[in-house]
């Protein structure tokens, strides 16, 4: 069985076949002149194809790669072959205003009338690698965003703890010592509490906080540690959309108030039992209620350092802190903050 004879192409449908291709095409000889462009080619750096004919390779070539790009080309014709133009670079061609974009080219040697021509297929990438660049960018930004997760979760889950932890086992050791040295132990526990609240800020600065659990889970967690100096485990409640409407702003600020109440608590109040409530209507509102002696029997309960305290962080939100006896007994430790839209 024979094969089928080839067809020839009428020039018409070879040039119709050029001109349609999705790639610039341009022939030239061995000096580097211009035989042949298509109209994509044309139309990629701005001329009429006509226009080129006779034109040096050059002309398509930017400034600054003149002078390589005919040593380059003269190096070729001694060894043409099959194979892409400057491989592993980045190539710059020129349109005729003198505007530059990036193109691939690959090169291929053709015989006719016993000439070597050089075939050249030229495509625009530019808007392929400025979406190559644009998700380099985005891994790297990822890459970051990864990194100071991992910074600001380890801050958080080690480093505040383990600060929070340190000042629970000094207020238990404050109730034992003279009243000289309980007011020193108060000093450290307060620059403790600053510094909690800075790495804090760090720590939402750094764009993760929000990922570390929800606000019960870290209510939950400094109620859990207070247990070891209080002997028992307050009672936890959340009432109304508290997750969702506690912001960033708000959040530090509340779970400091609520570790330096339960301090409080086990340096004074002398309880068995205390009841914390978190509410969310017009206000966020934090309630922090023992069943001890009360204020009457212990003025200091709500004074000093640690009141003003929370005063601060309630007033820094435009929102009040009051420390009165419950009607039942004991002390309630109310901090309210305006909630925000």
């Amino acid at each position: 069985m024979t094969s089928p004879a080839a067809v020839p192409l009428p020039d018409d449908v070879v040039r119709t076949v050029v001109d349609g291709s999705p790639d610039g095409l341009v022939i030239t000889r061995g000096d580097g002149s211009i035989v042949f462009a298509n109209r994509v080619l044309g139309t990629m750096f701005g001329a009429e194809p006509e226009s080129l004919i006779g034109q040096p390779i050059e002309v398509l070539v930017n400034d600054r790669s003149h002078a390589s790009h005919v040593a380059y080309r003269c190096d070729y014709a001694q060894t043409p072959s099959v194979r892409p133009m400057g491989q592993g670079r980045r190539l710059a061609a020129r349109r005729l205003d003198g505007s530059e974009f990036f193109v691939e080219v690959s090169l291929s040697p053709v015989t006719t009338g016993g000439e070597v021509l050089t075939i050249a297929t030229v495509r625009d990438v530019t808007d392929r690698l400025a979406a190559e660049e644009r998700l380099r960018r985005t891994d790297e930004a990822l890459h970051v965003a990864e990194e100071r997760e991992r910074i600001a979760r380890d801050l958080h889950d080690t480093v505040l703890q383990r600060l929070f932890g340190l000042g629970l086992e000094l207020q238990a050791l404050g109730l034992r010592m003279e009243p000289a040295l309980t007011e020193r132990i108060d000093r450290a526990v307060d620059e403790l509490d600053r510094i909690i609240r800075d790495i804090r800020t760090t720590v939402f600065t750094l764009g993760a906080a929000q990922r570390h659990g929800s606000l019960g889970q870290e209510l939950a967690t400094v109620t859990t540690q207070a247990a070891r100096v209080l002997g028992f485990t307050p009672q936890l409640r959340l009432s109304g959309p508290v997750e969702s409407t506690v912001t960033d702003e708000m959040r530090p600020e509340l779970v400091a108030t609520l570790r330096e109440a339960l301090g409080n608590v086990a340096r004074h109040a002398q309880a068995t039992s205390v009841a914390i409530e978190v509410t969310s209507d017009a206000h966020v509102t934090l309630d922090v209620r023992d069943d001890g002696v009360g204020l009457a029997d212990h003025p200091h309960h709500g004074a000093g350092h640690g009141l003003v305290n929370l005063r601060a962080r309630a007033e820094r939100l435009g929102g009040s802190c009051d420390v009165v006896n419950h009607p039942d007994g004991g002390v309630l430790l109310r901090w309210r903050v305006p909630r925000r839209q």
